[in-house]
């Protein structure tokens, strides 16, 4: 039954701003009990402005000021809220997994403390428990969280106790006394007796929240006894809404259809036939079947009837469950994903949702056999390990039953393949919440879904509701229905990030995936962005880059390397692999907090922040960091030149104070092996580091530059400016500044990628202008299709994307071969001459390699996976025209704006996946010395 208070917030919403008057005219009641609904419910309904008395909705910018807290709500968020309260707090707000529903809870209990009512969290297990205490700390720092277990004492004093059942048990509570909040997440695992020993005698819970993926029980008689408990449902936020705002990306969505083999055919329809004569004998009794004939039988067969309409009802569920036996246990599922699993070979994990132990077994087996590590979930195996093994990405995929429905904190998978239908809607649901992520997270992902042809499973003959596809395809990227073969090749080329479609450079950039690493180690990944943030790092920077479960897991359990504390706006943490000891670091801390205390939102500049902090620790900061930081915590700061030389009273050593002009750096002295120790501050610059000196080069570090920023000096004097980028597993986190590092003061000659998930090390190197503009077009791309969100700080550059560049040491231009004069060029011998080209003089080096044509174009060649790609370059537009593409041949006669384009477009069509070029140095002028165009042109 409808609330008052729900007919007050729903008439808003339809018509907009009413007063108490039309309201209570619009509802039949009373003015009085009108204005009571609005007076009482301030975090629903704004008060009418002075001179004007029409009652309106808050906000949901608003929202989050109301109620204290230190984020804003997303517009559903607040839209369940409103209804939850003005359903005098009570009901289950139902969203689906990745929409935020936490949240909801976590406003619910800010209202309550802003009221003076303690809040009581139940959760169905203990990982859930501390996953929410965790998010209860962040969210009411200061307060202390109580958190009884069944070993400890009788009674709870604390005002936010969060728990799971048995840890509740009988204790009292003796913050709760005639009024309390009681908020349940995945209520849909709570069973009656689990509620009723432990909630159900304490009367003081009179606020009830209840949040869920699903609401509905498996079992009847739960529903019954529950739901009018805990509340009617409340619309929280499907998949559509959920996908048309942006919160979850579209998954690729495919349905593959397979045969039953003549014996399974004979028992299908056998049991078919059985069904519908249960089915007509059930309708000859009478029985109401108006909510539908299996909703109809499970409710008679839970019941307490006994008799024939009881033996019908059990016949016709017996019936119907050995029928879907027999469809999800068919032989050709099995096969058929032994054929897709050839798809998902680059996936980061791949789930299989099965019907038994037996199936998962086979499966597990089919997939091996398609060179996938694969694993199943059966009885006899110790779960918590494989899961484990799952989440590390030493198992790829894994097949299960009914563990991964049943809301087991598993790891996220950016593949689902279904190859037994749902029972319930629920089920799906639970199923898509395992695969169908934030629009934040890496990867594209994807769901498979595996039918019988022919049978109630087949979408062109059964119902989208009988197999609760309804629920997934509406939300699809794309949809195509295919066989294996096909389905296998649809995945690859979806995971990769391309659809194989003709696109340019550009469009690839804007679908680079941003792929998490196989194999990792949340610790780990934790303690890299520690370094690359240089020591100081908020938990939202962390969580922003990290969004896995893992990741939040680990850091709710604590990790030694670092020390948090609260500055300013943000939960602040400093330390690192080689950090001091937690002493020093709150110290640290401590004089962050007060820097903040006394400076502030007011704007000021670095060189203030700098003194107010006091230490070597923030003099070890870049300006840009230190910038970047502050803005975090909510301080204010003026416009500055962040690479600005330091004031003459500072004694910096620059590069100038250490040898004369003009002439070569020493490469064996003490100074320069003290400079290298200086410059070698983490492991990872060490490793680069050994690199230059085994070449005779020396290394410092480049003043108003960050820490991963070195100079680099061969014998001939020469001088490049390198930005060291580290990572695990092949993928490095970049932060956006980068797009900035070939021009002005941030200019850079080349990155260094290393990667440390190898021994020894590897490294791979990239010329700084097609990557700070590779950088540029993912944030431009990320910011067009996501307007909306705050953009985030960092992008990800992955091994593929860079794998041209591995070792590539003469891209450095550092060379011994290298004439300084010449700026790092390598220059053949012999003179030059003068071509006329057009109307402009180009001079150029004689080669007998070069060849142009008769338009004076420079015929350049690209070789490229056992492909080579011949086109003709214009010295005068810089446009080049491919004129011989092997394994790229639409674009044969296509003219590209630049060799850049040219080359990321064709190189990116022969691997089917997007990849990172070296631009202008793809391109071989002369096949008999290897002079790439980029040297070329530098010469010329």
């Amino acid at each position: 039954m409808q609330s008052l208070g729900d007919s007050v917030l729903d008439e808003i919403t339809r018509v907009g701003p009413l007063t108490s008057v039309e309201l209570a005219e619009r509802l039949s009641q009373t003015v009085t009990a009108v204005q009571k609904v609005l007076l009482e419910n301030d975090q629903v309904f704004v008060e009418p402005a002075e001179g004007a008395d029409a009652w309106n909705v808050v906000s949901p910018d608003d929202m989050a000021r109301r109620l204290g807290m230190n984020r804003a709500l997303r517009p559903w968020q607040v839209e369940a809220f409103q209804k939850w309260v003005a359903a005098e707090r009570a009901g289950v707000v139902e969203a689906v997994t990745g929409a935020g529903k936490t949240d909801v809870g976590v406003a619910a209990i800010a209202d309550a403390r802003r009221r003076g009512v303690p809040a009581l969290v139940l959760l169905p297990d203990r990982d859930l428990a501390d996953q929410w205490r965790g998010v209860l700390e962040g969210a009411f720092p200061g307060v202390k969280i109580g958190t009884p277990h069944a070993t400890r004492a009788l009674a709870v004093s604390e005002q936010i106790v969060v728990t799971t059942v048995e840890g509740l048990g009988k204790k009292r509570l003796t913050a709760f006394r005639d009024v309390g909040l009681l908020v349940v997440d995945e209520i849909q695992r709570f069973g009656i007796a689990d509620v009723t020993e432990a909630v159900f005698p304490r009367v003081e819970l009179t606020e009830r929240l209840g949040l869920t993926a699903s609401y509905g029980w498996s079992n009847p008689q739960a529903d019954r006894v529950l739901r009018p408990y805990f509340g009617n449902r409340i619309d929280g936020c499907g998949y559509p809404r959920a996908v048309a705002e942006g919160i979850l990306a579209e998954p690729l969505v495919l349905t593959v259809g397979v045969s039953f083999s003549a014996q399974e055919h004979v028992e299908y329809e056998a049991l078919s036939r059985k069904i519908e004569s249960a089915e007509q004998k059930l309708r000859d009794t009478g029985v109401d079947l108006s909510a539908g004939v299996y909703e109809t039988a499970r409710e008679i067969d839970a019941g307490s009837l006994v008799g024939e309409i009881s033996f019908l009802a059990k016949g016709y569920l017996e019936a119907v469950e050995v029928r879907r036996r027999v469809m999800s246990e068919c032989k050709a599922k099995v096969a058929a994903v032994e054929v897709i699993a050839r798809g998902v070979g680059d996936a980061r994990r791949t789930t299989v949702f099965t019907t038994s132990d037996e199936m998962s077994v086979s499966i597990a087996k089919a997939a091996r056999n398609s060179g996938v590590v694969a694993e199943a979930v059966v009885g006899n195996k110790d779960v918590s390990f494989l899961l484990g093994r799952y989440g590390s990405g030493s198992v790829d995929l894994l097949a299960t039953s009914r563990l991964l429905d049943e809301g087991v904190a598993v790891p996220t998978s950016q593949v689902g393949i279904v190859t037994a239908a749902a029972r319930a809607s629920a089920q799906m649901l639970q199923r898509m919440g395992r695969v169908v992520h934030p629009t934040d997270w890496a990867e594209r992902t994807a769901m498979v879904v595996v039918y019988v042809n022919g049978t109630i499973e087949d979408p062109d003959v059964g119902s989208l509701g009988e197999t609760h596809l309804d629920e997934l395809t509406p939300i699809a990227a794309e949809r195509e229905d295919v066989g294996p073969r096909e389905a296998a090749k649809l995945l690859g080329e979806w995971l990769a990030g391309g659809s194989g479609e003709e696109t340019s450079v550009d469009d690839e950039v804007s679908t680079v995936p941003v792929v998490e690493p196989e194999s990792w180690e949340p610790r780990e990944a934790i303690l890299d962005i520690v370094e690359e943030h240089q020591g100081l790092v908020t938990w939202a920077e962390i969580r922003e880059l990290l969004p896995d479960l893992e990741v939040e897991t680990a850091l709710m359990a604590g990790i030694d390397e670092l020390t948090w504390m609260r500055v300013g706006n943000a939960l602040v943490g400093i330390g690192g692999r080689t950090a001091e000891s937690t002493d020093d670091r709150v110290i640290v801390l401590d004089s962050l907090a007060r820097a903040f205390s006394s400076l502030g939102a007011t704007p000021t500049d670095i060189h203030r922040i700098r003194q107010a902090v006091g230490g070597g620790f923030a003099e070890g900061l870049s300006d840009d960091r230190l910038r970047e930081f502050w803005d975090a915590v909510g301080g204010g700061i003026e416009d500055f030149d962040s690479h600005a030389q330091p004031e003459a009273s500072e004694q910096t050593v620059t590069d100038e104070d250490l040898h004369e002009p003009g002439t070569p750096a020493p490469v064996d002295t003490p100074e320069t092996l003290a400079d290298v120790d200086e410059v070698a501050s983490s492991p990872a610059l060490a490793a680069v580091l050994d690199q230059f000196l085994s070449r005779g080069w020396r290394a410092l570090r480049g003043p108003g530059h960050p820490g991963s920023t070195v100079v680099v000096t061969n014998q001939a004097g020469t001088q490049k400016v390198i930005r060291v980028h580290s990572g695990m597993g092949g993928n490095w986190r970049i932060n956006t500044h980068d797009q900035d590092l070939s021009v002005g003061h941030a200019e850079h000659d080349a990155i260094i990628f290393l990667d440390r998930a190898t021994l020894p090390p590897k490294f791979y190197i990239a010329p700084v202008g097609p990557y700070a503009k590779r950088v540029k077009a993912v944030i431009e791309a990320r910011a067009k299709s996501n307007p909306r969100e705050r953009l985030s700080a960092h992008v990800n550059i992955e091994s593929w994307v860079v794998k041209d560049g591995l070792d590539r040491w003469d891209l450095l231009g550092l060379d011994e071969t290298t004439n300084a004069a010449d700026d790092g060029v390598v220059v053949p011998d012999g003179p030059a001459e003068v071509m006329e080209v057009r109307d402009e003089q180009i001079p150029s080096p004689v080669s007998p390699g070069l060849q142009w044509s008769e338009d004076k174009e420079l015929r350049v060649v690209l070789d490229y996976e056992g492909h080579r790609v011949v086109g003709f370059f214009d010295p005068q537009t810089k446009k080049l025209r491919i004129a011989v593409a092997q394994g790229a041949t639409k674009f044969v006669g296509k003219e590209f704006r630049n060799p850049a384009v040219a080359a990321g477009t064709v190189k990116s069509r022969i691997a089917k996946r997007t990849v990172f070029g070296v631009g202008f140095n793809d391109w071989v002028v002369d096949e008999n010395t290897r002079e790439t165009l980029a040297g070329f042109l530098e010469a010329s």
